[in-house]
């Protein structure tokens, strides 16, 4: 209910002339979602949530925003070279401060723990950043069902070999193979 409360959301919004309205309308909706979420689940201090992670790819021109709250994440493929665009919004660096390793970090149950997500708290933590885009750039938004079971040096991979369309359904076909815990979301987007 969470995410499709997101999804109808964001798709009411009309475009703006001025991206950095738009942008803002985004983010103001992802606020109002995570109000309405609250108040159905029972307020902030119940142990019911009615929540959801999210990301958000906002392209113009030359330029993409990306917007998250969670562990969603926004990958962005150039020249055949995968790197993560978005930061998890849990645990692991608080971990990391108290002198774990980063791989020994990710495999503490308690490190996964999300520090943000809609419908938990108010006001929302969204975290921003803008992005130059090259012709060519390929953009991975996807849950954590994914990248829990497939690494990032296989999403590189199989983006090499395949079409976006073959390479969407190679990763999925990865993942639930891997028995994957989580949804396994995924959607590319790719700059002309």
């Amino acid at each position: 209910m969470a995410s499709r409360l997101i999804i109808d959301s964001l798709a009411e919004i009309n475009r703006d002339r001025f991206f950095g309205s738009f942008v803002q309308k985004v983010t103001d909706t992802l606020q109002d979602v995570n109000l309405e979420l609250i108040e159905r689940s029972g307020g902030e201090h119940t142990r019911t949530l009615i929540a959801s992670t999210v990301c958000v790819l906002i392209a113009q021109r030359k330029n993409v925003v990306c917007l998250w709250s969670d562990d969603s994440r926004i990958y962005q493929q150039r020249l055949n070279k995968l790197t993560q665009l978005t930061r998890d919004h849990n645990r692991i660096d608080e971990f990391i401060d108290a002198g774990f390793t980063r791989e020994d970090a990710e495999k503490q149950p308690q490190a996964q723990y999300l520090t943000a997500a809609v419908g938990v708290t108010s006001p929302l933590f969204i975290e921003t950043q803008i992005i130059e885009v090259k012709s060519g750039d390929i953009y991975l938004l996807c849950s954590d069902g994914l990248f829990k079971e497939v690494t990032d040096k296989e999403i590189e991979e199989i983006l090499q070999q395949n079409s976006l369309k073959y390479a969407a359904a190679d990763l999925m076909d990865l993942a639930l193979s891997r028995g994957a815990t989580d949804n396994v979301t995924l959607q590319f987007v790719k700059a002309k």
